[in-house]
């Protein structure tokens, strides 16, 4: 049994977890961006429209950002200054299915079907180039306009990203969501449709305050970023995203049922995967694997307490765009 002291981690109870959400909800500096009226809508000649955020330095090098799930764009506000100070322009495009971009047609999304999206973006914004960060499943979003575009796409930083697994194996060091459905792709393809509904209903009908719980039960180390002031705005708002606009596809805005592993063998431009050290959420074996595979795929774990890590490594990813700007 562990020793009772300072540096051991605790297992956080009910009283204390209480404890946390009302000093969140106490918080007063809840500065986050994009802000609204940096919300925009563009209207495509395909008939269809992108809703995108533009922050950070309005005059600075473009820099893409494809955002996670229900967290939408969001970026804290030192991340922003920081960005800011380095004159970097962020550019975050809302996927299908958020906000006001135009809904897929089928029942589940496909990452190639957003790429002439961005891409009529990308040229009425005049950015002609620019290296992308993704969270999560906008890697594979990511890996589809680098495959398409490799002239518009420098390099890709991959945080906290979703990985292709082919064995049990590559879900070594891995838990919760993120274990379960490539878990059940791998043994029990029926239920994906299933759970990936219940995965989406626990972030839309319980929201921030159980996830917040679920958080401090089971990663007392998550709770440095839980107990930010600016988590809980962050939480909410890419739940009004969902709730107001819908959504179309599974929980990860992906079709689990397909192979796209070519799409990161073949990958023309430098990919960084960015895993936060204490991540359990993430495929932390199959990070390994790819990483050691393939020559332009190379694995970075950064300190930090979960799988927030590009909100509070934001100042290295920041350092290695600006590095991929001027290769």
């Amino acid at each position: 049994e562990e020793a009772d002291d300072a540096s051991s981690p605790k297992v956080h109870d009910v009283d204390e977890g209480n404890l946390v959400a009302a000093r969140i909800e106490a918080a007063k500096q809840t500065a986050f961006f994009p802000r609204e009226d940096q919300r925009h809508v563009l209207k495509l000649s395909s008939g269809r429209q992108i809703e995108y955020s533009d922050f950070g330095d309005p005059s600075g090098r473009p820099v893409l950002w494809y955002h996670d799930q229900a967290f939408g764009d969001v970026w804290f506000k030192e991340a922003v200054d920081y960005a800011r100070a380095n004159k970097l322009r962020l550019i975050g495009p809302l996927r299908h299915g958020f906000g006001h971009t135009t809904v897929y047609k089928g029942p589940a999304s496909e990452p190639r079907d957003f790429v002439p999206d961005v891409l009529s973006l990308m040229d009425e914004l005049g950015v002609a180039r620019a290296p992308l960060i993704s969270s999560s499943s906008g890697l594979v979003h990511g890996l589809a306009i680098a495959a398409a575009a490799p002239q518009r796409i420098a390099s890709i930083t991959a945080c906290h990203p979703l990985l292709p697994v082919l064995e049990d194996a590559d879900l070594e060091g891995t838990n919760g969501y993120n274990y379960l459905i490539p878990h059940a792709r791998l043994h029990f393809p029926s239920s994906l449709k299933f759970l990936c509904k219940a995965g989406f209903a626990f972030v839309m009908r319980s929201g921030p305050a159980a996830f917040g719980k679920a958080v401090l039960r089971s990663s007392p180390r998550d709770v440095e970023w839980l107990m930010r002031p600016d988590i809980l705005p962050v939480m909410i708002h890419g739940r009004r995203v969902h709730q107001e606009q819908g959504y179309i596809g599974n929980f990860g805005d992906l079709n689990y049922r397909e192979d796209w592993r070519p799409l990161l063998e073949t990958c023309p431009v430098p990919v960084r995967l960015v895993i936060g050290e204490h991540d359990r959420n993430v495929q932390w074996a199959a990070a390994r694997r790819w990483s050691e595979a393939l020559e332009h795929v190379s694995l970075q774990v950064l300190p930090d307490s979960g799988y927030m890590v590009f909100h509070q490594q934001y100042q290295q990813l920041i350092d290695w765009v600006e590095a991929d700007i001027l290769t």
